[in-house]
């Protein structure tokens, strides 16, 4: 088929991709929509979006780090990769240091075919909560693989990362990987974890299904838990003073 290539950075207002494969070698600056038409775009680089993405069954990579300013990213039966890191939070943002600005950026999971993977750390601080008219934040389908660490900030609604049904999350890093919530309204429906070191920091955690021995560090002196864990079946406890 087809193929288009950028040598070079790009910055597109809107963008409808149909029959034709779009590379852009450099980073991409996205301040409207994209519509890839179940055709396929990759960026080797970072990206930056503002506006609504609609995957629509085809496949979206992103060699870098993507930058989620604003819009709804409709994963829509297709991919999303992501080599680097996969950051929901608005502009003016330092997420590598934990300093999170709210957006009005979503995440839209529904089908049980949309994958998301990310090499590096997911975080959020999406305002919009889960609305089922609207399709903020909807999560409940499809698999995600996180490799690095995981955050959840509450912003103006501690619904941005409810997810629920069959939506599962997958621990895949090589070392260790932090988990941390800001609000027991946000949590996992479904966990895998492909690397058994996970380390819970902050406070809150909600009861989610798990089928998989882990080797668990509690880095707090106090969790509060919205449900029981049925599913668990192995974890180490180590005190946070015993760390220190």
């Amino acid at each position: 088929g087809l193929s288009f290539t950028v040598h070079g950075n790009l910055t597109a207002s809107s963008m409808k991709l149909g029959g034709a494969s779009f590379v852009v070698e450099g980073n991409l600056t996205s301040n409207g929509s994209i519509d890839l038409s179940g055709t396929t775009m990759t960026v080797n680089g970072d990206m930056v979006s503002t506006g609504d993405v609609d995957l629509s069954g085809g496949t979206l990579t992103v060699t870098g780090t993507l930058y989620q300013q604003g819009g709804q990213m409709f994963i829509d039966g297709g991919k999303l990769l992501v080599g680097g890191n996969y950051y929901i939070a608005g502009e003016g943002s330092n997420c590598d240091a934990g300093s999170y600005k709210g957006t009005n950026g979503t995440l839209v999971m529904t089908n049980s075919s949309d994958e998301v993977r990310v090499g590096g750390n997911f975080g959020t601080s999406s305002y919009r909560g889960v609305s089922s008219s609207s399709g903020y934040n909807r999560l409940t389908n499809g698999t995600m693989y996180i490799g690095g660490n995981f955050r959840q900030v509450k912003s103006d609604s501690a619904y941005n990362f409810d997810t629920s049904g069959d939506h599962t999350v997958v621990f895949n890093g090589a070392g260790m990987q932090t988990i941390q919530f800001d609000s027991n309204y946000s949590g996992f429906s479904k966990v895998k974890f492909q690397n058994p070191n996970i380390e819970l920091k902050g406070s809150y955690l909600r009861g989610f299904t798990l089928n998989d021995d882990i080797y668990l560090t509690m880095s707090t002196d106090t969790l509060n838990l919205s449900q029981t864990d049925s599913g668990m079946r192995q974890a180490e406890w180590i005190p946070w003073d015993e760390m220190n």
